[in-house]
C-alpha cells in the first residue's frame, strides 16, 4: 500500500482535488496516511450500512468472497471520520449530507 498511499499524497500536493475510495484494512495503513497527508486538507467519510445489507450486497454481486464484507467492518476502528453515512439511506439524502458537512466544516482538516 505504500506506493498507493504515496501516490495520493503526490497528486494532492501537486494541487489536485481528489476523491479517494479506500478501505483502510490495517492500523499501519491509517498511520502511514496520517503522516503522508498530514499537511493536506483531508475530509474523511466513514461509509456504513447494516451488516445484513452489506452481506446481501456481497451475495448479489456474485464476484465477492463471502465473509469479506464482515471482515472489513474492523476498518472503522482505524479512522476518525469527519462524517459518517449509512448507505442504506436514499442516495440524494447522502449526497446532501456530504455536501452540507463539507461546506460547513470549520476549517481545512489536517490528516
Amino acid at each position: 500500500m505504500t506506493v498507493f498511499h504515496r501516490s495520493i499524497a503526490v497528486f494532492a500536493q501537486a494541487g489536485n482535488d481528489l476523491i479517494v475510495e479506500h478501505i483502510i484494512e490495517e492500523q499501519s495503513w491509517a498511520d502511514q496516511l496520517n503522516i503522508l497527508l498530514g499537511d493536506l486538507d483531508v475530509f474523511r467519510i466513514g461509509v456504513h450500512a447494516p451488516i445484513e445489507e452489506i452481506e446481501r450486497r456481497e451475495r448479489d454481486r456474485g464476484n465477492r468472497q463471502i465473509g469479506e464484507a464482515r471482515y472489513h467492518l474492523k476498518t472503522h476502528g482505524f479512522c476518525i471520520y469527519d462524517l459518517e453515512v449509512d448507505t442504506s439511506e436514499p442516495i440524494d439524502q447522502l449526497a446532501d449530507r456530504i455536501i452540507a458537512a463539507w461546506t460547513h466544516r470549520r476549517a481545512p482538516n489536517r490528516a
